[in-house]
């Protein structure tokens, strides 16, 4: 009896350790790992459609959210493009080149 009562609390503390230490920390590595969902690292890279356009400057819409963009390249409405910098709440973007057009 005094071994069966030895074994449990053993697997107990063992479970405890397993749930509360190994698990988070491992959970923490996988994590670390993604892309940041969040903050301007998410938007950096991705690719928005031009909806209003003048000179360098206009709107485009990026994740289902409209941003206001500037370029050095020319861009009209309905043009692909990447987003390359965040600058406050402004994005400068380039032309997307998709893999078709290489």
């Amino acid at each position: 009896m005094e071994t069966l009562i030895i074994v449990l609390v053993i697997c107990f503390i063992a479970y405890e350790f397993i749930e509360h230490v190994a698990f988070p920390l491992v959970w923490s590595l996988v994590r670390r790992k993604k892309k940041s969902s969040s903050g301007p690292e998410r938007i950096l890279g991705e690719v928005g459609e031009v909806k209003k356009w003048d000179g360098k400057e206009g709107y485009l819409l990026v994740g289902g959210e409209l941003w206001k963009a500037f370029s050095e390249f020319p861009l009209q409405a309905g043009d692909k493009v990447v987003i390359q910098k965040m600058e406050g709440l402004t994005l400068k973007v380039a032309p997307w080149i998709s893999n078709e057009d290489r």
